[in-house]
């Protein structure tokens, strides 16, 4: 080049071709000599991509099916990515990383390029070489067939690029679709009314689990003579068979599909319900007027006057009424000896029939929140006389004059009409489509109400009742048998009658002593932690003394090798864990469980051919009294709970294989701190590990041996138990590493270099530095250390942390921009059809304090219910390139990678750049700092790594177990 210039006379401009660089193309032309003004039309800055133009001439990009590299040339987003690239250590933002996918994805598409896996894959490896501070994973994560997957299902690929690809392909679809739905021709609409009965089956189960409105349609046309036959044949016995069968006419487009329905099958015989009801009204009443009762004609009046005090619905109902008067009206009767008597009751009659008559077609309510009273009132009188009840009109308004609101009532479900017209022509036409007749079935409930606990006063005063019972019943059967049984075997049915099943429970000493008799009773034993200073009466005279403080222990060792030696218990763990340990060696890159962790690789080695179990302790502490009364804080206890790491995950999640080793006051673990309160129970998991048990089954034994592998609990108890800072506000508040607050408070990625280890652990022991306080008891107990036996909890870091901030900012930032308001928001999640997984955890009304505060309170199962639901609520409301959304997909992701059962090495390297996107797109969008919990995530994947999906180790479980300790009233030797 510098020679070529050289030639030219052109030297001084050799720093410009260095600093811009020129496309290999622009070289041809400035080497033809035929052209020579070129050069000085190309001089200036002859385009920014000439610095990826040379990047690219060694790579095949013709292989590809887009040109990459021009392709974000002719972009002016991606020109200006391109310009970062020669920046090799820049990582690029969340909404840089969406538009460069847009990019790429579109100009495919505009080429009618079908792009596959592989191309998918191939192209992320060209924007890693791009910028090599990203990672291939965050644009394509490769599928795993059904063969190589553990759940014996095939996943689909995963990433940014694929995603984008993937959605962009969907509101194609959709507007091909809505297009085709609003456009079909005659033949086009015939054909796709006459599809197979495959296909009508296919949109029914459709129709079953969507919403989707453009989809809704079509579905609904496809499924039209299926829903004709199954009508024809008398199929639905009721409304409430019609809904079931069709869950999707409980929505707001019923009038729709039904308006659907009916052009279909009355196809030339549209009517147009507003003039022609006029013009029958009037018609009828010149036919009738001589039959309009005297009390209608005042009605009739204001009909004729035009009075504008009168609402045009009030109007119509007028006209609804006279209509059902005048055609239910009664031939006079001749008269006869007592027909004054008869013309009463006649005409008491005839007045009881109309207001029947009229009630089961429209009902007035004054006031809005009285329509599910009146509704729930008409249901239990139609009861009482046995009578059905058909779809009618619900019209709301002070009073007959001032109605404002119209209704259709089908069985439970109620859809709001604009005008009096459209409720009546939706009431028709549901009639007469599913020929509707449902009978009224009885409301009766028997209602059972119990004990969340059974408490021994209880046990027994059950005992005694039932021991009358049976009593009672004896003496009448007894003698019934007597009658009909020879006189020599009444001794010996007296003897039977007078047997006592409850003999040996008929007080709490002896219930106590049937149960250590049947050997699962495990007596607690209790250990001294300390003496404080205590007042006491001593003969009436309130003296300083001391008290001794006792915590509460059970042999672990005990009930570990009770529950080792049920019923295929022992061989169900190890089947779980040699299935477990041989994935390490099948399939090295999948984390299905703590078994393909490095943690277990390490202990497991050390133990050879014995057979070993992990355990998994949970420490928390709980209210057993009211936590709002004046005393609250003074019944708290601190629990110690147990499991066995090693349970597949089906039983590990039931709190019936959770143990109880330890119990002690929560004041006195404040007192004397952990190495006095768990010193007991770190010489029980010592013993353990280091002699183990020995368990007989099926006439065999077998030496077991158990290694404590992790303590799990929240961020407060699992801090103070390790003998870190329990202040989160503090400098140096993560268990995990030694990063200070202010640098913690930005970061968005893992530095490897400050994570904890056993030698600056010691260090920092011996210093009190870096935020350790105290020694951690439990690095005493073998193959334990709190910088190596890292856990982590979803449930406290996720759904009670960042998930709350996250949602909370969320949301009013959408509000903020105007996408919806709380009121919209609250009504779409009030009216959202959850799945039946979901239904017992519908998401509760979110309050204008939570929005304000920017953090939502709800429960995990309702925060899960929302992650998982919110793209799908209000998602058609919100840009999809807003910031705030694209921080919602992140959370999403990432929620969905962590409570995977399944993770790949893939999948943890895509969740790394998952949380870096999700908190640098947060730092940038709300202009705060990274809390607490927000770098705990950081740590996540190497946790991961460490100890398998944090799924199964999650603190929900021990949680519920709290409900048991909890129900107990005593306040006499709480621990015991």
């Amino acid at each position: 080049m510098e020679a070529l210039l050289q030639s030219w006379d052109l030297s001084e401009l050799y720093s410009t071709f260095c600093g811009k660089l020129i496309s290999h193309q622009e070289r041809i032309n400035l080497k033809d000599e035929s052209q020579p003004n070129t050069c000085w039309q190309l001089m200036p800055v002859t385009s920014d991509c000439s610095k990826i133009s040379d990047k690219f001439s060694d790579i095949d990009i013709d292989s590809l099916p887009v040109d990459f590299v021009n392709t974000n040339v002719e972009h002016p987003v991606g020109k200006e990515l391109l310009l970062i690239s020669n920046q090799k250590k820049i990582q690029l933002e969340a909404s840089w990383i969406s538009t460069l996918c847009e990019i790429i994805v579109y100009d495919c598409l505009k080429k009618n390029i079908t792009l596959v896996n592989e191309d998918h894959e191939e192209l992320a490896s060209k924007i890693v070489e791009l910028f090599p501070a990203e990672c291939t994973q965050t644009f394509y994560v490769p599928p795993v067939k059904k063969k190589d997957s553990l759940s014996n299902m095939s996943l689909i690929s995963k990433g940014k690029l694929v995603d984008k690809y993937r959605n962009t392909l969907v509101i194609i679809r959709n507007i091909k679709k809505f297009s085709e739905c609003f456009n079909n021709t005659g033949e086009s609409e015939s054909i796709s009314l006459n599809t197979g009965d495959n296909s009508a089956l296919e949109s029914k189960q459709w129709l079953m689990h969507h919403r989707e409105e453009l989809d809704v349609l079509l579905h609904w046309k496809s499924s039209f003579e299926l829903r004709r036959s199954e009508v024809d044949s008398n199929k639905y016995s009721s409304v409430t068979d019609i809904f079931n069968d069709w869950p999707i006419l409980k929505e707001s487009i019923c009038s729709v599909l039904i308006n659907t329905d009916y052009d279909n099958v009355y196809k030339n015989k549209v009517i147009n319900v507003n003039e022609s009801w006029g013009n029958i009204f009037h018609l009828l009443k010149n036919i009738s007027v001589d039959k309009i009762a005297k009390d209608y004609l005042p009605k009739l009046r204001l009909l004729d006057m035009s009075e504008k005090n009168v609402s045009p619905l009030s109007k119509y109902i007028i006209q609804l009424e006279i209509f059902i008067h005048l055609l239910s009206a009664v031939k006079p009767r001749r008269k006869g000896k007592n027909s004054k008597k008869e013309t009463h009751t006649r005409n008491n009659n005839q007045e009881d029939a109309l207001s029947a008559a009229i009630e089961s077609v429209y009902m007035h309510v004054k006031v809005p929140g009285d329509v599910d009273t009146a509704c729930e009132k008409k249901i239990c009188q139609k009861a009482k006389t046995k009578s059905t009840i058909q779809p009618f009109l619900i019209v709301v308004g002070p009073n007959e004059l001032d109605l404002q609101k119209v209704y259709v009532q089908v069985d439970n479900f109620r859809f709001e009409t604009s005008t009096f017209i459209e409720g009546f022509d939706l009431l028709f036409k549901f009639y007469l489509m599913f020929k509707i007749a449902y009978p009224v079935e009885s409301q009766n409930f028997c209602k059972f109400y119990s004990n969340t606990t059974v408490t021994e006063k209880l046990a027994q005063e059950t005992i005694q009742e039932f021991q009358k019972l049976m009593s009672e019943i004896s003496v009448t059967t007894l003698k019934k048998l007597k009658e009909r049984i020879p006189i020599e075997y009444h001794d010996f049915m007296e003897d039977c009658f007078k047997l006592d099943v409850f003999e040996n429970f008929d007080s709490k000493w002896r219930c106590m002593q049937q149960l250590k008799n049947s050997e699962f009773y495990f007596a607690p034993r209790q250990f001294k932690i300390g003496e404080i200073g205590d007042d006491k009466n001593i003969n009436n005279s309130i003296k300083w003394t001391k008290k001794a403080c006792y915590g509460q222990i059970i042999s672990l060792r005990a009930v570990l090798k009770k529950f080792l030696e049920l019923p295929n218990v022992f061989k169900t763990i190890m089947n779980f864990m040699q299935t477990e340990s041989a994935r390490i060696e099948s399939q090295g890159d999948i984390y299905s469980s703590l078994f393909q962790g490095t943690l277990w690789k390490n202990i497991s080695g050390a133990f050879q051919e014995k057979i070993v179990i992990p355990l998994y302790l949970y420490y928390d502490d709980f209210e057993i009294d009211n936590p709002l009364s004046t005393s609250a804080g003074i019944y708290k206890v601190g629990g110690l709970y147990c499991s066995i790491a090693a349970l597949p995950p089906q039983f590990a999640s039931t709190t019936a294989n959770v143990f109880l080793p330890q119990l002690i006051h929560n004041s006195d673990y404040k007192e004397f701190g952990a190495e006095r309160c768990f010193a007991e129970i770190k010489d029980e998991l010592n013993y353990l590990t280091q002699f183990g048990i020995t368990i007989s089954i099926n006439g065999e034994s077998h030496r077991i041996y158990f290694v404590l592998i992790g303590i799990l609990g929240d961020n407060l108890a699992v801090n103070s138990l390790f003998g870190f800072n329990e202040s989160f506000i503090s400098e140096y508040y993560c268990r995990f590493c030694k990063m200070p607050k202010v640098e913690a408070q930005k970061v968005v990625q893992e530095n490897e270099t400050l994570l904890r280890n056993k030698t600056n652990y010691e260090s920092d022991l011996s210093n009190r530095s870096h935020g350790v306080k105290n020694k951690c008891v439990f690095n005493e107990i073998n193959f334990f250390h709190n910088t190596c036996n890292w856990t982590i909890d979803i449930m406290h870091d996720l759904y009670l942390g960042i998930c709350r901030y996250d949602m909370g900012k969320i949301i009013k930032h959408c509000i903020l921009n105007k996408y919806f308001t709380l009121n919209q928001l609250n009504n779409r999640l009030k009216f959202f059809d959850h799945c039946e997984v979901d239904s017992g955890n519908k998401i509760s009304t979110i309050s204008d304090t939570h929005i304000q505060n920017e953090h939502l309170i709800l429960t995990v199962a309702e925060m899960s219910c929302l992650i998982a639901y919110f793209g799908i609520i209000v998602g058609d409301l919100v840009p999809p390139d807003d910031p705030a959304w694209l921080l919602y997909t992140y959370l999403f992701d990432i929620i969905s990678i962590v409570t995977s059962t399944i993770i790949s090495d893939n999948e943890i390297i895509y969740l790394r750049e998952l949380i870096r996107l999700h908190h640098q797109l947060y730092l940038q969008t709300f202009q705060g700092h990274l809390t607490a919990k927000f770098h705990l995530l950081v740590h996540y994947p190497t946790i991961i790594k460490i100890f398998g999906p944090p799924k199964f180790y999650s603190c929900s479980r021990f949680e519920a177990f709290h409900k048991i300790s909890k129900a107990i009233r005593s306040r006499c030797k709480l621990p015991y």
